[in-house]
């Protein structure tokens, strides 16, 4: 599972679009895989993910009404 929250000083926002994108380990261009919506009260959103091979992923949340949108930390999923 990849998950993470939308937040700001105030605390979490419900309702924003999160759009995660993976990417080869190797590099390259990033390739939309899914969009979820955040949930209230904490702006929790997630993905469940099956991986076959080693890719990086990456959340994006374009913002809204009072927040800039913005991209999660880099996150590599390895397969053993």
């Amino acid at each position: 599972m990849i998950y993470g929250h939308v937040t700001t000083p105030a605390g979490g926002v419900a309702g924003s679009s999160v759009t995660y994108y993976k990417r080869p380990v190797s590099g390259g261009a990033w390739i939309l895989v899914r969009r979820s919506t955040s949930l209230a009260p904490t702006g929790w959103h997630s993905i469940t993910i099956r991986p076959r091979r080693a890719m990086v992923w990456k959340a994006v949340s374009r913002g809204g009404p009072g927040y800039t949108g913005d991209t999660s930390n880099y996150v590599t999923v390895r397969v053993y």
